[in-house]
């Protein structure tokens, strides 16, 4: 954030660059008055910019709204990982994230006199983190997940490495409400305790090339997809345990891995395996 020190410097700098409003050794004139008053007028303006600049800033900050976080860019609500928590790793400091059994977003929050519209699951880089950014919900303690149909973007690692075992996808209350939700690469990567997966919006994923969406899921055994065009590229992949897949609407093609070392559909039987529906 840019703090009064740096506006500061910021005015001394303008005003060394102009120094026709420091000649105080030359005699005043009408033209020296004038240039003064000209270089005063900007730099207040440059100064009320900079506070400006550093209050939209401060909305930005993660708000912390009954049990979750929040970036608050109005109309709209971000949820982000809390800040500061960190625990010794491998190397160095680990991120902790949420301690929560279940967590249900909400479709809109309140800050002040204003309603702010939850769009979006994101990741952020906590305070005393340096050098990384983490998904909302990545490592954290979790059971259960509702996620309201306002959200649109469920960001890069969103639930990487989370304990999560339920995830519940509202729909809207008019199906005229409802809207593709878009999906980052690694979003729910190593969730291993996920055992099944029902996605009825109609979803798809940012980066076709780097998807590998719930990928290493080693408990997940069943999904039900609402996907269109292309299955992305490892979405699937290393789910050693899934052994059935079934796709509600035009599935069109899968992309390079989408399956990758799935050993569990190998074996599978009894009507098991890849299931299209109306495609």
């Amino acid at each position: 954030h840019i703090s009064i020190i740096s506006i500061t410097k910021k005015i001394i700098i303008f005003a060394q660059k102009n120094p026709t409003a420091n000649q105080s050794y030359l005699r005043p004139s009408a033209n020296h008055v004038h240039t003064y008053m000209k270089t005063s007028i900007t730099s207040v303006k440059c100064l009320i910019s900079l506070i400006l600049v550093t209050i939209s800033i401060s909305v930005d900050a993660a708000t912390k709204i009954g049990d979750l976080y929040y970036n608050l860019v109005y109309p709209e609500a971000y949820v982000v990982p809390p800040p500061g928590q960190k625990v010794p790793g491998i190397s160095g400091y680990t991120f902790v994230g949420y301690q929560l059994d279940e967590v249900i977003i909400p479709a809109t929050v309140t800050s002040g006199n204003r309603v702010f519209t939850v769009t979006k699951i994101a990741y952020d880089k906590p305070q005393y983190i340096t050098n990384k950014s983490y998904g909302a919900f990545q490592n954290s303690k979790l059971n259960r997940v509702v996620i309201p149909y306002t959200v649109t973007t469920i960001g890069t690692s969103a639930f990487n490495g989370s304990s999560v075992v339920n995830i519940d996808f509202e729909a809207a209350p008019d199906e005229s409400e409802d809207s593709p939700l878009k999906i980052e690469q690694n979003a729910f990567t190593s969730c291993k305790k996920l055992e099944y997966l029902e996605l009825m919006r109609e979803h798809f994923a940012q980066d076709m090339t780097t998807s590998n969406i719930f990928s290493v899921c080693t408990s997940l055994k069943s999904a039900v997809l609402a996907l269109t065009g292309v299955l992305p590229q490892g979405f699937f992949s290393n789910c050693t345990s899934l052994q059935r897949v079934e796709f509600t609407n035009h599935i069109e093609s899968f992309a390079n891995n989408a399956f990758s070392n799935c050993t569990g559909m190998m074996k599978a039987n009894g009507g098991q395996g890849i299931y299209f529906r109306n495609t």
